[in-house]
């Protein structure tokens, strides 16, 4: 993201802030769409949650693409948490 002169360096950082926050968001959100769909036993339900957790995993490597985490303990968590996701997406079928 490029941001426009007047945009002071806190302010950037408060935005960076925010986004890793939006990004770990989606994939616990992406994490609880897919445990759903794991133990649903309705066919829809099912493939719902299923469809919904891939939105969240595709939104997350979206915006980490265009903002990057860099603090590597936090890069490491989301990375973890991701590969858990998408183990649980190839479980419900998800092709990559």
């Amino acid at each position: 993201m490029t941001f426009p002169p007047s945009v002071d360096g806190n302010e950037r950082e408060r935005v960076e802030q925010a986004m890793q926050a939006f990004i770990f968001t989606e994939v616990e959100c992406g994490t609880a769409f897919a445990a759903l769909a794991l133990s649903a036993y309705s066919d829809g339900k099912r493939q719902r949650n299923r469809h919904n957790a891939r939105k969240a995993y595709d939104t997350a490597v979206y915006f980490w693409n265009k903002h990057p985490v860099f603090e590597l303990p936090a890069q490491y968590k989301l990375l973890v948490r991701l590969a858990k996701l998408r183990r649980m997406l190839v479980t419900l079928g998800e092709i990559f």
